[in-house]
């Protein structure tokens, strides 16, 4: 199973991946915050492909260009999404790639695979405590804050951490749809409004809390996927 984007295709690990691996897992500014170890080789990436990321539904993330992994993305059954139609959504990128809204990208093909081609119900996500970049492109994929767990043990870097829980539901994906001028997710009344803004046919102070380029904004909405008529 392969997966497209405008940038990225998101493919099945292979073990000879484990070359490119090691140099963006290896990164302490990487795995720990997501709660996992630093790899240690080239070898250690290996072993991690062939018994973590050879699940059918984890992805390498790679750019479209070269077919090199930059990343990883992936639907995980735990104790979060312990029942058939829910999965939990994970994912990380190598520090090269960030800021460059990467995993946003990946996030929402990954999302749509899961609602509209699994049938999902619910799409949990999570971060722990201090990881605002986790935090921050749940906030843009608009996942919803569901609640707030103490006291996780983290055995493999022997910490106690807080975690913070976000979910999305089918019901709720289906009322929203990506911005390129915002670079988040927003419902379809909003989508509609800016573009009735674009067109001139609301004046740009209907949305007093977002700053209009007229010029942008009506190139973007031309593009835009949910262009009205």
């Amino acid at each position: 199973m392969e997966l497209y984007t405008e940038r990225l295709c998101l493919r099945p690990w292979r073990e000879e991946d484990a070359e490119a691996l090691y140099p963006l897992a290896r990164d302490p500014d990487v795995g720990p915050p997501a709660g996992w170890m630093p790899h240690t080789s080239v070898e250690n990436s290996r072993q991690i492909i062939r018994t973590v990321l050879s699940a059918p539904t984890v992805f390498a993330v790679c750019k479209r260009e070269d077919g090199m992994p930059i990343g990883s993305i992936g639907l995980h059954k735990n104790d979060l999404a312990c029942h058939d139609d829910e999965y939990e959504l994970g994912y990380w990128i190598g520090k090269p790639y960030w800021g460059q809204g990467m995993i946003p990208e990946a996030s929402l093909e990954v999302l749509r695979y899961a609602f509209e081609d699994l049938g999902m119900a619910r799409i949990w996500c999570g971060h722990y405590d201090g990881n605002v970049k986790s935090r921050r492109v749940q906030e843009k994929l608009g996942f919803v804050f569901h609640h707030t767990t103490e006291g996780i043990e983290i055995t493999e870097l022997n910490q106690i951490r807080t975690g913070h829980v976000m979910l999305m539901t089918r019901e709720r994906w289906e009322e929203l749809c990506w911005c390129k001028y915002l670079g988040r997710c927003i419902d379809k009344g909003m989508c509609y409004d800016m573009q009735m803004i674009a067109m001139d046919c609301i004046k740009p102070s209907a949305l007093t809390e977002i700053d209009i380029d007229k010029v942008l904004l009506n190139e973007v909405c031309k593009c835009c996927p949910n262009k009205i008529g």
